[in-house]
C-alpha cells in the first residue's frame, strides 16, 4: 500500500489532509511537526513498510521547520529518494527557489485546490516507483475523490 507522510503543525489541516488522502487508499502517517516527523522517519529506519513514499510538509512549523526536515531527508541515505511535497502559505519566489536548491521535488501554496494537490501526490507517487495510473485502485480513488469536489 503506498504511504504519505503528512507533517502539518495545524491540527485541522492535518486531519482534512489526512481523512482526504485517506480516502484514496493511502495509508497516511501524521506527524505534528519536523521534529515528530524526523521520529517517525528514524523509528522506521530499514522497514520499508513503516517508510512513505512521500513526504507532505508544511514550510512553517515550530522545532524543526519544513526547510530544516528536508535538509535532514536529503542528507540521510536512507530517506533521500523520498519525493519531498512543501505545502505553505509563502509565495516568495526566494522561498521557491529556496526549496528546489534544498532538493524538494514539489510545491505548494495554500490555500490549494484539490485537483491540484492530488495531480502533485499522484505525480510524486509515480516518481517513487507506486503506480497511480488510469487503470490503477490507487490512482482511480484519486481522480474519483477530485471528481467529488468540481
Amino acid at each position: 500500500m503506498a504511504r504519505i507522510m503528512i507533517v502539518e503543525d495545524d491540527s485541522i489541516i492535518l486531519s482534512n489532509l489526512s481523512q482526504l488522502l485517506g480516502m484514496t487508499g493511502l495509508d497516511v502517517l501524521e506527524a505534528s511537526d519536523g521534529q515528530e516527523a524526523w521520529t517517525l522517519l528514524e523509528a522506521g529506519r530499514g522497514n520499508s513498510r513503516l517508510v512513505p513514499n512521500v513526504i507532505l510538509s508544511d514550510l512553517m512549523m515550530p522545532n524543526l521547520d519544513g526547510f530544516q526536515l528536508l535538509s535532514a531527508v536529503r542528507a540521510d541515505r536512507d530517506f533521500s529518494h523520498i519525493p519531498f511535497i512543501l505545502l505553505t502559505a509563502r509565495s516568495d519566489s526566494s522561498d521557491v527557489k529556496t526549496a528546489f536548491d534544498l532538493g524538494a521535488s514539489d510545491y505548494l501554496v495554500k490555500p490549494f485546490e484539490l485537483d491540484e494537490l492530488i495531480l502533485v501526490v499522484k505525480r510524486q507517487l509515480g516518481n517513487a516507483g507506486v503506480g497511480v495510473g488510469a487503470d490503477d485502485p490507487l490512482g482511480q480513488s484519486l481522480e474519483g475523490l477530485s471528481s467529488l469536489f468540481d
